[in-house]
């Protein structure tokens, strides 16, 4: 947790030394609009990876198990742990770099290079610099 706050706090000297902007200006206040579009965009992938799941299966002729050492504190450390890298890749790459990058360099560079950034911190978030085919899967896989 502590992670995630300092991620916050450098976005917001960032946006503030480079654009004279508060972190506000990202769009963290959740407006209807945005609220909605996450809802809808929530359930999609969340219809998506059941599909794949589902397709998986089938295909392989597997099944599932429930693991009996799983418990209600291993379950929410897992989404704790998954919401706090994803918040915190999104807030650096997606957000502050992002925006700083679309003002100063314009919408096709700005979000280049801060897709080739996000590729790049996978390469070493994954431990695969230096071995060429993981490292060309996981670029295209993050797009």
């Amino acid at each position: 947790m502590l992670g995630i706050l300092v991620a916050l706090i450098l976005s917001w000297i960032l946006l503030y030394l480079f654009e004279r902007k508060n972190i506000l200006s990202l769009g963290f206040l959740p407006i209807l609009k945005r609220l909605r579009q996450f809802v809808l965009g929530f359930l999609i992938i969340a219809v998506l990876c059941l599909g794949v799941q589902t397709l998986e299966m089938l295909l392989r002729s597997s099944k599932w198990y429930v693991n009996e050492n799983n418990n209600a504190s291993l379950i929410l450390n897992m989404f704790r742990w998954d919401f706090i890298s994803v918040l915190t890749e999104e807030l650096v790459f997606r957000g502050t770099l992002l925006f700083i990058l679309i003002n100063r360099l314009g919408s096709e560079k700005g979000v280049l290079i801060s897709a080739i950034a996000f590729g790049v911190y996978h390469w070493f978030s994954f431990g695969i610099f230096g071995n060429l085919v993981p490292m060309f899967l996981c670029s295209l896989e993050q797009d």
